[in-house]
């Protein structure tokens, strides 16, 4: 019975897996933007809890944007793998044990759908603040990553008419704020 259930999960990851790979249609369609943050966990859930990250998901938004949803997954794949990052560098100033917490909530209201992604990591350094969008930067060891993730992130979240935002504390973590416009209903538009 475990052998079959673990064969159908596969299955279903490498299903989820080929979506998410594929190009987006150059058309934006209306996105329920909870659906993407779900299909990360589809693809990493299980790794998360292996590493003993807990995971809040505190998902009310209910009004779709526009956008394409395997480009949003890639935004909320990138957002979410940096913060297990953080909450598992062991270069990290040695002190209190953390505990490993990923919380992400998304509200809609006043036109706008936003989205926050907090988690319990180290923090990222004042220093490199201002840098951590630009193309090749990384706070990152060497291996660990190309610096490729956050300013793809930036360029996907721009396209679509919407804003992000960083706060971060050094041994308190950090939260990225992302809001975007809500999608428009025909009878909204203008003649």
């Amino acid at each position: 019975d475990q052998v079959s259930q673990q064969v159908d999960r596969a299955a279903a990851i490498i299903a989820h897996l080929r979506d998410f790979g594929r190009k987006s249609e150059p058309r934006l369609e209306n996105v329920d933007i909870n659906a993407p943050i779900r299909g990360v966990f589809t693809i990493i859930g299980h790794e998360l809890a292996l590493q003993g990250i807990e995971v809040s998901l505190d998902l009310t938004a209910n009004t779709p944007i526009k956008a394409h949803a395997n480009r949003l997954e890639q935004v909320f794949f990138n957002l979410v793998v940096n913060a297990r990052d953080a909450m598992i560098d062991k270069t990290c100033p040695v002190g209190r044990e953390r505990p490993r917490r990923l919380a992400i909530t998304s509200r809609s209201h006043g036109g706008r759908v936003s989205v926050s992604v907090a988690d319990t990591g180290c923090g990222i350094p004042k220093s490199a603040r201002l840098k951590i969008f630009e193309p090749f930067f990384t706070t990152k060891q060497t291996g660990q990553g190309m610096g490729l993730g956050l300013a793809i992130t930036y360029g996907i979240v721009n396209d679509y008419g919407g804003e992000i935002e960083m706060e971060s504390a050094p041994d308190r973590g950090s939260v990225f704020r992302l809001t975007f416009p809500a999608a428009r209903d025909k009878s909204e538009r203008s003649p």
